[in-house]
This record gives structure tokens, sequence and C-alpha cells, in this order.
């Protein structure tokens, strides 16, 4: 958006502004739409940078995390309540010996999982569909997704600030 040059340093200010200024609702309507999108596959490193051009670090930080989780938690619940019956009664042998090696040690499981793959959406569906222990995969999940999220967004958000300061005589930054 920034490099085409499209939009220039104004705008991306006026509409950081304007969502910065809904102190409640800016926040909660862009975890809502990263929780009902990213699993569709809008991209969450495209959500997370551009919370990191909303908010300061420390803010769109917390505020990916929740919406990546919830996206995750979604997806979850989605994949347990309509598939899962059927998938457990259809699953081939060999999928089966998997899946009980995920269930084996599924903290550290999911946990590199998260690490290695992040928000990949049919990932998070499989995990609805195996026996996959909810809270495991809740805390595995927030574990493993948040050193990439802190990591996009301390970088956006250096990015963006040096942006701003670069190419605006008067500097607005976080």
């Amino acid at each position: 958006m920034i490099a085409s040059g499209a939009y220039s340093p104004e705008a991306i200010l006026s509409f950081r502004e304007v969502i910065q200024s809904e102190k409640v609702l800016g926040p909660l309507l862009f975890i809502v739409f990263f929780m009902l999108f990213q699993p569709l596959g809008v991209a969450s490193h495209g959500l997370i940078l551009l919370s990191a051009a909303i908010w300061p670090w420390p803010q769109a930080f917390i505020y990916s995390v929740l919406g990546a989780t919830l996206a995750g938690v979604l997806s979850f619940f989605f994949a347990r309540y309509v598939g899962y019956e059927w998938v457990q009664r259809h699953l081939p042998e060999k999928i089966r010996r998997l899946e009980d090696k995920l269930v084996e040690n599924q903290f550290r499981n999911i946990f590199l999982m998260r690490l290695l793959l992040f928000t990949f959406a049919p990932m998070q569906f499989m995990f609805g569909i195996s026996k996959v222990n909810f809270r495991v995969f809740l805390v595995a999940s927030i574990l493993g997704i948040s050193p990439l999220i802190f990591l996009e967004v301390w970088f956006g958000s250096s990015l963006f600030d040096w942006y701003f300061e670069t190419f605006q005589s008067d500097s607005v930054t976080h």
C-alpha cells in the first residue's frame, strides 16, 4: 500500500487518526474483522502490519494476538462442531496414527506448528477435527503465535514511524 505510492502519508495518517479516535470501537472492529476473515484466507501478516500502522506497538501487539487467537478459536470450534463426527468416521488408519502422534504430546506439537506455520487456516481447522484438547490448543496457540506477532508489530511500527517521519514535514508518530 505505502510502497506503491498510491497513498500519501497524509491519507494514511488521516485513516489512522479516525481509527484511533474510536477508543473502543476501532480495536473491537479490527479484532472482529481479524477473527472472521483470517480463517477465510485474509493474510494475518497484512492485518498485523495494519495494526502496527494504526496503534502504538504495545496496543497493536495485544489487538493482533487477540484477533489471531479468536480466529483460531473460531476455526477450531467450527471444525469441531461441523465436521468432527464425519471426519472421525471416515479417517483412514494412516491419518489416525498421525492424529494419535499429534495428541500424544499435543502442547509441544501445537506450539511448534504455530511457531512454524503461524495462523495457517487449514491447520487451525485440522486441530478442530482432531482429538486435541481445546485448552491445550488455546494456550499453545497463544504462546506459539506471539513471538512472530511481536516481531511483525515491532518491525512494522518502526517502519511506519520512519516512513511518517521521513515523508511528512510535521511528523506524527506513535
